[in-house]
């Protein structure tokens, strides 16, 4: 740094506040304040700098930058109550623990003869009635489509539920049981 631009700086006394750079004389004793003492200072240097770098005596725009991504991701961040951080971690292990116990079923629905079966035979007998039956997979959820009616075969703790829909308006559930018969199955949801 040449003499000019070190006698410029030097007119800055600086202090670290919350990990960020600010004049040594203001207060930081909660967070608004320390993010107002933040925006005035980025606004001092941001001034300083637009008017010597021009005179070619600093630069300053790394640091510029640095200091309003920093501000930003301050900014950014919530103060969380730490009862709610409690609540927020309890609530994602009970997600995984349900998610753990259906995982079983999950794998039993997607690898399962049955639902390569079921798959093809609604196919078939949609093609035979002029319907065209699209299946796809939302999640754990296997969801197929024909006009109106949809089905969903949903993995729970206790096995797979087959739920009927007709206009997104839930008709009835039942438990799927993969021995059974896909055609017959297919036939039923797609006739009903």
């Amino acid at each position: 740094m040449n003499k000019k631009a070190a006698g410029l700086h030097a007119g800055f006394r600086k202090k670290q506040i919350c990990g960020f750079t600010a004049r040594a004389n203001l207060p930081c004793e909660d967070g608004k304040l320390v993010l107002k003492v933040i925006r005035k200072e980025l606004l001092l240097f941001q001034h300083f700098v637009q008017e010597h770098y021009k005179s070619g005596y600093a630069t300053g725009v790394s640091f510029l930058d640095n200091l309003e991504n920093n501000l930003k991701a301050l900014e950014g961040r919530e103060e969380k109550d730490p009862a709610q951080l409690v609540r927020e971690q309890q609530q994602k292990d009970a997600e995984r623990a349900a998610e753990m116990e259906r995982a079983p079923h999950v794998q039993a629905l997607r690898t399962s003869a049955f639902t390569n079966e079921l798959l093809t035979h609604c196919r078939v007998i949609g093609h035979g009635m002029r319907t065209l039956v699209q299946f796809d997979w939302v999640g754990e959820v296997l969801r197929l489509d024909a006009k109106q009616k949809r089905l969903e075969l949903r993995p729970t703790k206790s096995g797979i539920d087959a739920v009927f829909l007709v206009d997104l308006q839930e008709q009835s559930r039942e438990a799927l049981d993969l021995t059974s018969s896909a055609e017959a199955f297919a036939r039923r949801w797609l006739e009903s």
